[in-house]
């Protein structure tokens, strides 16, 4: 501030072509700025325009999983193990898999999984599938196929499932739940 003073003391006009500089300088930083804020608002608006287009044709209908695939889901599953027509993929002590799919919830869904093998009878008698929190029942068990209907629920906003067996079922000294080979979920039409 002093040294301001003294310029201003020393060359008033040569102080007032400073500042008029300055804010030059400043009103021009200011209207890059601003552009930068327009260009970013013009691509807001783009996006809320994509967003907001209907989501027919971009919402998913299905969804499939199979064990030889990497895994990016489920927590506390093996590596695959490869069995005579694909892969089986073990479950650890957690002895449960779960997922949040996004998936319309408007309609209803085919939930198909295939087992290979559970750790005990006991186990394979507790296997569950719960959606949204809410157990469901098996509507099929063929060939190890286990099979459910997946009801609609306009209030949620994706699919939420988990499938799994009480773990009081794994015999001591077994480090395993259930295997399984392939997870479909599809839309009924």
């Amino acid at each position: 501030m002093q040294r301001s003073l003294e310029r201003f003391q020393l060359a008033p006009d040569d102080f007032f072509t400073g500042v008029d500089r300055g804010f030059a300088d400043l009103r021009a930083a200011v209207g890059e700025i601003a552009g930068h804020v327009d260009a970013q608002a013009e691509l807001i608006a783009d996006l809320t325009r994509i967003r907001m287009m209907p989501a027919q044709a971009a919402q998913m209908s299905r969804w499939s999983y199979d064990a030889r695939l990497p895994n990016q889901l489920f927590a506390d599953v093996f590596e695959p193990e490869g069995v005579p027509d694909g892969a089986k993929r073990w479950v650890g002590l957690t002895a449960r898999i779960a997922g949040r799919l996004r998936l319309p919830r408007n309609a209803q869904y085919d939930l198909v999984i295939d087992i290979d093998a559970f750790v005990s009878p006991e186990a394979a008698r507790s296997f569950y599938l719960r959606i949204d929190g809410v157990q469901y029942p098996w509507l099929s068990q063929h060939d190890r196929r286990y099979a459910s209907l997946v009801l609609e629920d306009d209030g949620a906003a994706d699919l939420a499932f988990e499938i799994g067996v009480d773990p009081a079922t794994i015999p001591p000294g077994r480090d395993v739940s259930f295997a399984f080979r392939a997870i479909d979920v599809k839309q009924r039409k």
